[in-house]
Parts: structure tokens; sequence; C-alpha cells
């Protein structure tokens, strides 16, 4: 097993027009308080089974923005409800905690504790140089 990320850090612009498309605080973050993804504290990821070299199915895609991509949502197979059990177990071992909208996003407790950064991914990558 392996995981894929879809998301992780985002910058605030990014957020923005988000907001502008997904104005709905279920699905997207309102720049007034920002994200965890801009605070480099939020992942979106899943799991992929490398002997097959596919992502496990979680009943939804990735950003499915519907009520069967909620973690309290078990009217699915027991296979997706395994799968699931073993990010959410898996994630939460690790100190993260979940979003109930969205399978997919975890992050780190307390995001009111760091700043939003402002960089661009051109920014970073000055970093990287």
């Amino acid at each position: 097993m392996a995981i894929k990320l879809y998301d992780a850090f985002r910058p605030f612009a990014a957020t923005c027009r988000i907001w502008r498309l997904v104005p709905d605080k279920r699905y997207a973050a309102n720049p007034l308080k920002g994200s965890n993804h801009n605070r480099a504290l939020a992942v979106d990821l899943t799991i992929i089974d490398l002997k097959i070299g596919k992502e496990l199915d979680m009943g939804t895609a990735f950003d499915s923005f519907t009520d069967t991509a909620h973690h309290s949502f078990i009217q699915l197979p027991p296979a997706v409800l395994a799968n699931r059990r073993l990010l959410k177990t898996t994630m939460r071992k690790y100190g993260f905690g979940i979003v109930p909208d969205e399978w997919w996003h975890y992050q780190w407790p307390n995001n009111q504790d760091y700043e939003i950064i402002d960089l661009s991914f051109d920014d970073l990558k000055e970093f990287a140089e």
C-alpha cells in the first residue's frame, strides 16, 4: 500500500478562487478564516494498492461534494467502508483529524495557532533551489 496526495499546501490566492466557485463552508474554506491548506497543516489523500497500481475504492471521487463523501455516510459496500476506515485509522494514529464532509481530507489540530502562508508556487520554488 502507498498514499497518493491530491493536495497539501495551497496558496491563499487559490483558496480565494475556490471560495468564489464553491462558497459552501462544508467543502471550501472561507478566505476570511483561511484554510488549513494555507497553513500547510492539511492534506488530501487516498490509498493506492501497489499490487494493482490503483486507488482503493472510497465510494466517491476526490472532491465529491455529495453526502456520499461524508465520513458518516455508511450506505456503501463493506469493502469501501473498510478502505475508508483504513485511511481514517492510519491518519488518526499519526495525530491527524478529519473534516466530517470529506473522506480524503485530514488536518493537523489547532490550526488557528499557525499563520496563513501567502506564497505562490513560484515563490516556493525559490526555497527548493
